[in-house]
């Protein structure tokens, strides 16, 4: 019984070893993961077929598919007024019917872009560059245009860019705004991108990053490119458009208390060129980025203040606020660093806005020659010439050297330990423009791997720019050409027909390496 017993335990520990394996065989765990995109095996009616008559269209692949957001990945140029009925919706087939709601245009060439909308039931590989071609008409229209974009001031091309034809004798700037293109192209992310089967005829050229999918441009939230001038097909085969940002118009959206005598105003969009009052008070102010940081003297609980905020000579605001009892407001400091490059500066960040320095109550040891500031926000500034080998410096700020915007002073003494990279620790830049002929001033910017600008030169006529003192790494170029002399890069405008001011965005990474002196010489014509 023993036996017979083993001999059943041992058949059974067989038998699951081998269903065990068959399973296996059955779903394998290795091998190479399928990248195949799906592949078309049917069209009908075919594609490229002219005389089209037809209600639908339906086209079958050699494997299960699904459809990624097909509304809105799925592009019909010219487009429908209606949505067309697109299967599969949430589900895997083995083919797409399209099924349309409309009378198609008489004698056009009609486009269906896939874009990646298209993906393998699987794996998810997507089918790319697939079109459907078809004409209402006896032949279909074969003409092109291609083109290419590049930012205007970013180093990063955008994304997503719808690029978009409309006709030049219907035009308007509404169109733009709130009625799909006539034709469609879709860049790549190199900026690149073609029409094909145009009809010949007089367009009006754009692109836009369309973000919402609305095939309609969303002004100062997307960017945008354009040309002023006719494109003409088949004379024009190539064209070449700018990205900008439009500005935001800038308005208030809060003005709140955050201490007894700190308030803070809220924008929309970023602007140093508010200009804010409060009635019967004297106020310090400065902007950073989409805040600006206001401080508001002689202010008591239950107080009713009066604000008006301009920009230039527009009013945005005009109201009133009350103060309430908040926290009072501490004179601390904090330093920014105390290591420094020998091109960096020393600052010392008060929680309210300096007003006064005196300087005969600041010591540095061992004595060297400095000068201090105050920055447009209220921080301290304090330069110190850079010189090789400087042992580790003893800033002593005494008690009533710095009287801040309220009033108050530094009553204890300010103690910061600092010193300088050694130079052989930095390197050295000049950029050389080879053939820059125009007296325009240039600006010519120097940022690092954050993104953070780290050196700023102005120039009009020069040929040389010299950036000393640079920390070991990574930066880019960026060179403005700054046509209003207002000392800043300006951005386009659509309505006006204004392209934002000439930049050129230097394309290699520039490395500072060490003790080591690096020369970049640009071909670069600005006229």
């Amino acid at each position: 019984m023993i036996t017979r017993r083993l001999i059943f335990v041992i058949f059974l520990t067989f038998l699951s070893a081998y269903l065990v394996r068959c399973a296996r065989q059955g779903h394998p765990s290795g091998g190479p993961k399928d990248t195949t995109p799906p592949e078309v095996i049917s069209e009908i009616p075919q594609n490229k077929t002219v005389n089209f008559r037809s209600e639908k269209i339906q086209i079958k692949f050699n494997e299960f598919i699904t459809l990624d957001n097909p509304l809105q990945k799925i592009i019909i140029s010219p487009p429908l007024n209606k949505p067309p009925e697109i299967k599969p919706s949430g589900y895997p087939d083995k083919k797409i019917q399209i099924k349309f709601k409309e009378n198609l245009r008489p004698n056009t060439t009609y486009t269906i872009y896939f874009n990646d909308a298209v993906k393998d039931f699987r794996e998810g590989n997507p089918m790319k560059d697939y079109k459907y071609v078809f004409s209402t008409g006896n032949q279909l229209d074969s003409l092109s245009l291609k083109g290419t974009l590049k930012p205007a001031y970013d180093f990063k091309q955008p994304e997503d860019i719808i690029v978009a034809l409309y006709p030049a004798r219907t035009f308007s700037d509404s169109l733009l705004l709130n009625a799909k293109p006539y034709y469609l192209a879709r860049a790549d992310n190199n900026g690149n991108f073609v029409f094909e089967n145009l009809a010949p005829g007089n367009y009006k050229i754009f692109a836009f990053s369309d973000k919402n999918k609305s095939l309609n441009y969303q002004k100062g939230e997307e960017h945008i490119a354009f040309l002023t001038q006719t494109i003409r097909i088949p004379q024009t085969k190539e064209v070449h458009l700018v990205m900008f940002k439009e500005k935001i118009p800038v308005k208030i959206e809060d003005i709140s208390q955050q201490t007894q005598h700190k308030w803070t105003v809220k924008l929309s969009a970023p602007t140093d060129s508010l200009k804010v009052e409060v009635k019967n008070k004297i106020i310090k102010y400065y902007t950073i980025n989409k805040h600006l940081s206001l401080w508001i003297r002689n202010i008591r609980k239950n107080d009713t203040l009066c604000f008006t905020v301009t920009l230039h000579h527009d009013t945005l605001f005009t109201g009133t606020r009350v103060a309430s009892k908040s926290k009072k407001d501490t004179l601390l400091f904090k330093f920014n660093k105390n290591k420094l490059f020998p091109i960096d500066t020393l600052k010392l960040y008060p929680t309210v806005p300096l007003a006064a320095i005196d300087q005969d109550k600041i010591i540095i040891k061992p004595s060297a020659p400095f000068k201090t500031k105050i920055s447009p926000d209220g921080s301290l500034l304090l330069t110190i010439p850079y010189k090789d080998q400087t042992p580790e410096y003893n800033l002593q700020i005494y008690p009533g050297a710095l009287k801040d915007f309220l009033g108050h002073i530094n009553k204890d003494t300010i103690k910061h330990k600092f010193s300088f990279e050694s130079s052989r620790k930095t390197g050295n830049l000049k950029i050389v423009l080879e053939k820059h002929t125009s007296n325009r001033p240039i600006i010519v910017e120097l940022y690092n791997q954050e993104k953070k600008r780290t050196e700023r030169m102005l120039h009009t006529t020069e040929h040389t720019f010299e950036f000393p003192y640079l920390p070991p790494g990574k930066y880019r170029l960026r060179i403005i050409v700054d046509e209003n002399k207002n000392g800043k890069w300006d951005t386009g405008n659509l309505l006006l027909g204004k392209q934002p001011e000439p930049v050129y965005i230097h394309p290699a990474i520039i490395e500072i390496r060490p003790y080591w002196d690096l020369e970049e010489k640009i071909p670069l014509k600005l006229d």
